[in-house]
């Protein structure tokens, strides 16, 4: 679940968010839809986290993962669109990078033996991706990609191609919706 209370956000003198007040549900589908300015792309930085409400409160239940993908596809480049979709996982992706890299080194002949540190340390990361279901991050990953309309010939492709997909997808007057 998702909660913001009292959302105030103001760019200057300009107020974008006026105690604003939204609640999202599991298995919520809500589409935001309004005209340019209204404050769409802050609210979603607001709840992504990557924008700091003036004033209000943000809630969101533990094991929620937000990600947010932004309106500019050229921030995006250098990855594919499976790589995107999981890197918008936070840290749960993280994580995982964390223990790969720490699994790469124990399955390695000629690397350093890991630590006990290491070896505690890699026990709480799978712990912490268990308990927020990151062992299939992958795979709901690839069935956003799918429901975008991205089939799996298209996960691994740059995610920079997309532009033009996106600019067809979502033409003037049309807005992206969020999925909870």
């Amino acid at each position: 679940m998702v909660k913001l209370s009292g959302i105030n956000v103001a760019y200057g003198d300009r107020s974008i968010l006026r105690n604003a007040d939204l609640l999202i549900r599991p298995g919520d589908r809500i589409g935001l839809v309004g005209p340019n300015g209204a404050g769409k792309t802050t609210l979603l930085k607001v709840i992504a986290e990557e924008e700091k409400p003036d004033d209000g409160v943000l809630l969101v239940d533990s094991g929620t993962v937000i990600g947010y993908f932004s309106q500019n596809v050229g921030e995006l480049s250098g990855r594919s669109a499976l790589e995107e979709v999981l890197a918008g996982a936070g840290s749960v992706y993280e994580i995982g990078q964390q223990l790969s890299k720490l699994e790469h080194q124990m399955a390695d002949p000629v690397a350093e033996p890991l630590s006990d540190a290491d070896m505690d340390l890699y026990g709480e990361l799978q712990t912490e991706v268990l308990a927020r279901e990151g062992y299939d991050l992958e795979y709901r990953s690839e069935a956003v990609l799918t429901g975008l309309g991205i089939g799996p010939e298209r996960y691994h492709e740059p995610v920079e191609h997309f532009s033009r997909w996106l600019e067809n997808a979502y033409r003037p007057g049309q807005d992206p919706c969020i999925e909870s």
